[in-house]
C-alpha cells in the first residue's frame, strides 16, 4: 500500500459564510447608486455656477454649503463599504459591526436634507405672511428628522452592532416620516398657491400650469421616494435595505434643489417675453407679459389700481394679489411709439 506523502497539500475548506443581498449587498448597491446621483449633482452645481454668475452671493455660498455636505456623505458611504469588504475581508463576525462611518453619514445625511429642505421652505415663507404658519410646522418637522438622526447616530455608537441596533430603527422610520410630510406638506402648499393664482387668461393659466409642473417634480419626488424608505424601514427592520435606499434619498434632495434652480432658464425660454430669471421670488422667475393692450391691464383676479395705470414710471403692488404679485413699468419701442411693459414677481 502507498503511503501518503507528507508534502502532500490539504485542500482548504472554507467556511460557509451567511447570504449578504439584504445587508452588504442592499449598502453597496444604494452607493453605486448614490454615487451616480452625486455625479449628477456634480454637474448641475457646475451648470448652476456657470449659467447664473448673477445670482446673490447668499444663494451660491448656499449651494456650496449642500454640495460640501454631498461631497462628505459620498465619502463616508464609500468608506463604509470598503470597511466591510475590503478592510475586513472574510471576517464574517465584522458583518454585524456598526461602522463608525456609517453612523457619522446619518448625520451628515440629515444636514443634506435639512439644508436641501430649506431652500423650498423660503419659497413657501416669501409668498406672504398667511402662509409663514405653515412654515413654522414644516420647521419643525425639519428639525425633528435632524434630532432622530442625532439620537440615531448616538444609540449606534453606544449598541455597536447591527443586531441590537435593528430595535432601535423606528427611529430611521420617524425621520422617513417626517421627511415625507413635510416634502408633500410643501409641495401642497405651492401647487395650491398657485391653482389660485389662475386669473382666466389662457397665456397666464399656461404659465401657472408650468410652475405647478415645476413644483410637483422638486417636491413630490422626494416626498413619495421617502414614504418607500419608511416603508423599508418599517417592514425590514432587521436587514439593511433600508439604509440603501435612505443613502439614495440624500441624493434625491441636493438634485431636486439644483434642478429647480438650474429650470429656471429653460421655463424662462420657453415663456420667452412672460417670465424672466429672478433669485428672490417663490418661484425663481418673474412675468414679463410681452405685449400690452391698450386698455389697463387687469383680471378677473388682479385689477391694476388707476395709479398704477395712470403713473409713467415706478412700482406698484396689487393688494389682492394671491402670490403677492409685483408691478414695474418699463418702456420699449412698438409701432405706436412706447408701451409700457409690467413685470410681476412670480
Amino acid at each position: 500500500m502507498a503511503s501518503s506523502s507528507p508534502n502532500a497539500t490539504v485542500p482548504l475548506v472554507l467556511p460557509e459564510l451567511p447570504a449578504l443581498d439584504d445587508t452588504l449587498g442592499a449598502v453597496l448597491i444604494g452607493t453605486f447608486v448614490s454615487l451616480v446621483l452625486y455625479g449628477l449633482a456634480l454637474h448641475q452645481a457646475y451648470q448652476y455656477y456657470v449659467n447664473y454668475q448673477y445670482d446673490k452671493l447668499w444663494l451660491k455660498v448656499y449651494v456650496a454649503i449642500v454640495l460640501f455636505f454631498e461631497t462628505l456623505s459620498a465619502v463616508l458611504a464609500t468608506h463604509s463599504c470598503y470597511w466591510y469588504a475590503v478592510t475586513n475581508y472574510f471576517k464574517p463576525q465584522t458583518l454585524n459591526m456598526i461602522s463608525w462611518s456609517a453612523m457619522i453619514l446619518a448625520l451628515v445625511g440629515s444636514m443634506t436634507v435639512f439644508t436641501s429642505q430649506v431652500f423650498f421652505v423660503h419659497r413657501v415663507w416669501i409668498l406672504g405672511k398667511k402662509y409663514r404658519p405653515l412654515v413654522v410646522v414644516a420647521v419643525l418637522l425639519m428639525l425633528l428628522e435632524l434630532a432622530v438622526c442625532f439620537v440615531a447616530a448616538v444609540k449606534g455608537f453606544q449598541l455597536k452592532e447591527w443586531t441590537l441596533f435593528s430595535e432601535w430603527t423606528w427611529l430611521i422610520s420617524i425621520h422617513n416620516a417626517a421627511s415625507t410630510v413635510s416634502d408633500l406638506f410643501i409641495t401642497a402648499v405651492l401647487i395650491y398657491t398657485l391653482r389660485k393664482s389662475r386669473t382666466g387668461i389662457k397665456r397666464t393659466d399656461s404659465m401657472i400650469a408650468t410652475l405647478i409642473l415645476y413644483a410637483i417634480s422638486t417636491g413630490l419626488v422626494t416626498g413619495l421616494y421617502n414614504g418607500v424608505c419608511f416603508l423599508t424601514s418599517v417592514i425590514l427592520p432587521h436587514d439593511l435595505i433600508y439604509l440603501g435606499t435612505v443613502i439614495i434619498g440624500i441624493r434625491l434632495y441636493s438634485n431636486s434643489l439644483f434642478a429647480a434652480l438650474n429650470s429656471r432658464r429653460t421655463l424662462s425660454e420657453r415663456h420667452a417675453g412672460e417670465i424672466a430669471l429672478s433669485d428672490s421670488s417663490p418661484f425663481g422667475f418673474v412675468g414679463r407679459p410681452s405685449t400690452i393692450s391698450s386698455k389697463p391691464y387687469q383680471s378677473a383676479r388682479f385689477k391694476m389700481p388707476p395709479s398704477a395705470a395712470t403713473a409713467s414710471s415706478g412700482t406698484a403692488t396689487f393688494p389682492d394679489s394671491v402670490l403677492d404679485i409685483k408691478v414695474t413699468t418699463d418702456y420699449s419701442r412698438s409701432h405706436e411709439g412706447y408701451a409700457r411693459k409690467p413685470e410681476y414677481a412670480c
